[in-house]
């Protein structure tokens, strides 16, 4: 049994001190041996890897890795972002990162196709002060920056961007660089501290409700991938609470609905921002987290419902039922420009239908004109003859068609 009464606390010494000196890291590498091993791979594959400095923490450069075969152009190429160590001691999601950067630079096929259609951009130590910190204490600062404060979430991470950017220099960089990319893909690597510490491990089960994937699919085959080479799982099924609508303080929210923390994450801001499909992972095997990374980018190679080109699941914007409004491009950076201006056009949107949906009376409106949407918001009913003839008025359809619904009998 452990005698609190005998620790010295004059000294600093806690309970989390006493484990930090029974207990050794997970960490794979120090922050100078990741930096010099950055280095040899740029020197050993100067045509697939090169590096960047996207600022600073605490002094020490943030370094970010991109990964992709530079001999195709940019534009026929989807942009990923993956990221770790927001805190300082969930150490296995950086070593994770690691060992994929050493995959994807390898002759695997696979590792081939992803470099041929995709840039991939590894960020794997985010908060380095926290990383760097000394055992003692990390334990108290595993979640800050120098400054006091959480990269990963807090109240100067919102849907326009990381407030206070001077003493938020880590969350800054991060969203300079989603800004940067407007990625297909965003996944940021959570894990656990200790080398035998035990968690089952989760795939877009972010406790923040906003940071959760928009495609359920896409999360199930990248756990179950896990799952076949004999890792265990956590689904979101297996809980069966659904989500509250609101994050209440209350015994009904605590215990008979999931845990939903409405706090914005650099997940959340790059999917309000960009409609990126942007979620969280929980790692404690690290075989399980490298087989999920590996799977979710093959899976970018694949061609998903309503796409007519590879790619990930993002193209979307909106949809209810039998109509859908996507992304068009005949490249996948022209089908990111499209995803991007149709999705930062939505809240001015008009959508209007006209039911019941029936041969001959199909009808999907879709206008982002502000005058418009104005003049359509004042119409109490919406009868098709009337939004036709205020269309035509606009100069939106023409007047035919305007006449055409003047005959409707619905």
């Amino acid at each position: 049994m452990l005698r609190t009464d005998k620790l010295d606390l004059s000294r600093g010494i806690c309970l989390k001190g006493v484990m930090n000196q029974m207990f050794h890291k997970r960490a794979k590498r120090s922050y100078q041996e990741f930096i010099e091993r950055l280095r040899f791979l740029e020197v050993a594959h100067p045509n697939l890897l090169t590096t960047i400095v996207i600022g600073k923490s605490d002094g020490r450069e943030i370094p970010k890795v991109m990964i992709t075969d530079a001999t195709v152009p940019a534009i026929d190429k989807q942009c990923v972002l993956l990221t770790a160590m927001h805190t300082g001691c969930e150490y296995s999601g950086a070593n994770v990162l690691f060992d994929l950067i050493d995959y994807l630079v390898s002759d695997d096929e696979s590792a081939r196709s992803i470099r041929a259609t995709q840039e991939i951009h590894i960020v794997p130590i985010v908060n380095v002060f926290a990383y760097e910190s000394r055992v003692e204490e990390l334990m108290q600062n595993q979640y800050r920056n120098a400054f006091g404060h959480d990269p990963y979430q807090g109240e100067h991470w919102t849907f326009t961007g990381v407030t206070n950017v001077e003493e938020n220099p880590e969350a800054h960089a991060i969203q300079r660089v989603i800004d940067h990319l407007q990625p297909e893909l965003m996944i940021d690597c959570h894990g656990v501290f200790y080398a035998d510490q035990l968690m089952t491990d989760q795939t877009g089960l972010s406790v923040s409700g906003l940071g959760r994937a928009h495609n359920k699919e896409f999360v199930r085959r990248m756990a179950q991938e896990a799952e076949n080479h004999g890792h265990a799982m956590d689904y979101e099924d297996d809980r069966q609470r659904i989500l509250p609508v609101a994050n209440e303080s209350t015994s009904l929210y605590a215990h008979r609905y999931q845990t939903c923390s409405p706090r914005v994450t650099p997940n959340s801001y790059a999917h309000h921002r960009y409609h990126s499909l942007a979620f969280t992972i929980e790692i404690s095997e690290e075989g399980s987290g490298l087989w999920r990374l590996r799977k979710a980018l093959e899976m970018g190679n694949e061609i998903w419902a309503l796409d007519n080109l590879p790619g990930y699941p993002v193209g979307k914007v909106w949809g209810e039922g039998l109509y859908d409004i996507c992304a068009q491009g005949s490249t996948p950076k022209a089908l990111r420009d499209s995803r991007v201006e149709l999705w930062q056009r939505l809240e001015h949107m008009s959508i209007i239908t006209f039911g019941p949906q029936m041969p001959g009376r199909f009808t999907f409106v879709v206008s982002w004109d502000r005058k418009l949407a104005a003049d359509l918001d004042r119409l109490q009913q919406r009868r098709p003859g009337e939004v036709m003839a205020l269309l035509a008025k606009h100069g939106a359809i023409q007047s035919d068609i305007a006449d055409y619904y003047a005959a409707d009998p619905l």
